[in-house]
């Protein structure tokens, strides 16, 4: 059933509440109520404002409810019955626009909603107070007191858990800089969903089948997978990878995969510029002519920092290494400044830098004989694909 109710406030507008099972679909089905509502607001409107006054006259004698306001979309929650034919937690349903951020585009409005119905069908805990504004919450962050009280509320599994708290601790003593409240509090954040990629996989034995599938098909035995991976010494920039898979390869050779992982967020917006920059991309034979000037641009900076941090990385470790962003496969920003940077260099080189698909890596684990793989693929799909549609 759909009920549509109004609400005292000057400027208020009708929001349906659609009491189903929580799911897209009921989702789906309430917005399509609030959109029929929206195109037909010339009659509709006028009769939700004499249906009120007279609720009003019924139920409130003495009260005035002010009009609807005209100019304002009707908005939709839905919350759904539990064990015992209730479920009324006192914070806003997960997708009503209270929880939503006004200046998202469409599509990290689509996935910070899918988070935060994943945090309320998953978890049950409280979004967070909005980091900017007073008296607001955001539906994509889990409410600080939720977090002090169970620190595993982001994560999909133990092993991804484990080695994030692991990680907070050892990035400290390597004078590295980690935001544990990014990465403990915020589902839209890239971070978290690196360690329930690369921290859950890693305790699986049988994610070689996935990087052969994905990444490199001479992988041949992993010998440490690391999210937050520091840096070599000679590396003086604060750039680093978020995740490191070292490995052998069939043929004896010792290779390592750096990954980049973006879920909404967008590529460093600063150009940065410097000597040893310049240096190592004239010294390390892999790029074109006048590349420093190229990836200098805001769209392929971080890239071509990456690619130099590899450059210093393989020297340190006496590898070879493959630079992958890994993002959701709806994600053409980052598939561009990908193809950009690759065009800088030279054609013998330009396997270096690859784009690898959420969803590839999810389709290869679905499709492994290992069962904890195909269980991780399930999950994650959950926690991270949004239906696109939505």
């Amino acid at each position: 059933m759909a009920v549509i109710t109004g609400g005292p406030s000057p400027g208020h507008h009708p929001v349906v509440h659609h009491l189903l099972a929580l799911n897209w679909d009921a989702a789906r089905q309430a917005d399509e109520y609030a959109e029929a509502i929206w195109s037909g607001r010339g009659e509709l409107y006028p009769f939700f404002d004499r249906l009120l006054a007279a609720q009003s006259r019924i139920y409130g004698p003495g009260g005035e409810v002010p009009p609807i306001d005209s100019s304002t979309r009707p908005t939709t929650a839905v919350w759904w019955p539990d064990e015992s034919g209730d479920h009324t937690p006192p914070w806003p349903a997960w997708n009503s626009v209270e929880l939503a951020v006004a200046s998202d585009s469409p599509r990290v409005a689509l996935y910070r909603r899918h988070q935060s119905w994943w945090r309320e069908t998953e978890r049950g805990a409280a979004p967070a107070a909005h980091p900017k504004v007073q008296h607001r919450l955001i539906g994509s962050s889990f409410a600080a007191a939720a977090v002090r009280q169970n620190r595993r509320l982001n994560f999909i599994d133990e092993a991804a858990y484990r080695h994030a708290e692991q990680r907070a601790i050892e990035v400290e003593a390597e004078g590295g800089t980690l935001d544990a409240e990014r990465l403990f509090g915020n589902l839209l954040s890239s971070m978290p969903m690196c360690f329930n990629l690369f921290g859950s996989l890693a305790a699986v034995p049988r994610f070689i089948d996935v990087v052969c599938a994905v990444f490199d098909g001479q992988a041949g035995e992993i010998d440490r997978v690391i999210c937050e991976a520091p840096s070599p010494p000679a590396w003086r920039d604060r750039t680093a990878f978020d995740a490191q898979i070292d490995y052998t390869a069939v043929s004896g050779d010792r290779c390592f995969i750096a990954v980049e992982t973006k879920y909404t967020e967008a590529f460093t917006p600063t150009r940065y510029d410097r000597t040893e920059y310049r240096e190592i991309t004239e010294r390390c034979g892999w790029f074109l002519p006048g590349a420093a000037d190229g990836l200098i641009e805001v769209e392929t900076n971080q890239l071509w920092r990456g690619l130099l941090l590899m450059n210093v990385v393989e020297d340190h470790l006496g590898a070879v290494g493959r630079y992958c962003v890994v993002a959701p496969a709806d994600d053409s920003d980052a598939r561009r400044a990908v193809e950009t940077a690759r065009s800088w260099l030279t054609q013998a080189e330009r396997w270096r830098l690859k784009f690898v698909s959420l969803e590839q890596i999810v389709e290869a684990a679905g499709k492994a004989e290992d069962p904890r793989l195909r269980t991780w693929s399930v999950e994650f799909t959950r926690r991270y694909i949004a239906e696109v549609q939505e």
